[in-house]
């Protein structure tokens, strides 16, 4: 077992920028450097993004610059936000489109029977739990309040419980779903059942929170989701057109 290391003392800005000097790293502009520094901390900057730029408590490679490692900073951050809005929008139409359809064939409390799902007792009863645990943790929320205070049996329709779902909880309802509801699910995409996965689609959001595993991640994501079917992932329009009714969603019904 190698020998523990004990932790780094603080460094100001300036023996921050001696520190990647020593380590032959390039600063080219000091103050660029120490602005910088000063909003964005050295660790958060230098250990996540300048890693593979480097060997293991050595130098950097001959030629990397400070600038370099802003610039992939600032391009993880973009690429982070960019992804977070096209999520939001699989994420939104998803719900829709998913609630619309079950609560249409099996009424908006549907969720409660595991006849309408194709799993086992022992998974349905696991999954019911972490239905009631969302609601719990959403007790405060204004609709959540009405549903159980003005509505008989206080129970939360399905249209509106879906709101609630984290992706990784909307991802496992589709999944315990009955084959033939995943196929009129996937139908409204535009996609086979058996390439319409959201799993990727949650890893993608998961690895998106974390700024240094994403860009790692993403990239394997991304190859399992091409050899997934990226269509099926990210059909566009994402937004049927009302008046295309072979892809449209069935009617949305009001929250409260």
């Amino acid at each position: 077992m190698s020998e523990l290391k004990t932790q780094q003392p603080s460094m100001t800005v300036n023996e921050q920028i001696a520190n990647l000097r020593e380590k032959r790293m390039i600063v080219e502009d000091e103050d660029f450097a120490a602005s910088f520094l000063s909003d964005v901390s050295y660790f958060r900057l230098i250990k996540a993004y300048s890693l593979g730029l480097k060997t293991k408590n050595g130098d950097y490679n001959e030629g990397v610059r400070f600038e370099d490692i802003v610039n992939l900073y600032q391009f993880n951050s973009d690429f982070r936000q960019c992804l977070f809005i096209e999520i939001e929008k699989v994420e939104v139409n998803l719900r829709c489109r998913l609630s619309s359809y079950f609560c249409e064939k099996y009424g908006v409390l549907g969720y409660e029977s595991i006849n309408n799902f194709a799993v086992s007792p022992g998974i349905f009863s696991v999954f019911f739990d972490e239905i009631q645990k969302e609601i719990d943790r959403n007790s405060r929320a204004p609709f959540v309040r009405n549903f159980q205070k003005n509505y008989m049996n206080k129970k939360i329709p399905l249209y509106a419980l879906v709101e609630l779902f984290s992706f990784g909880t909307l991802s496992k309802f589709y999944k315990n779903m009955k084959n033939e509801d995943k196929k009129a699910v996937a139908l409204l995409f535009g996609a086979g059942y058996t390439y319409f996965t959201l799993k990727h689609i949650a890893v993608f959001q998961s690895a998106a929170t974390n700024r240094e595993k994403f860009l790692n991640n993403c990239a394997t994501s991304a190859r399992a989701a091409v050899s997934a079917g990226a269509k099926a992932l990210f059909p566009m329009p994402l937004m049927t057109p009302a008046s295309d009714s072979a892809l449209a969603a069935p009617s949305a019904q009001p929250l409260i």
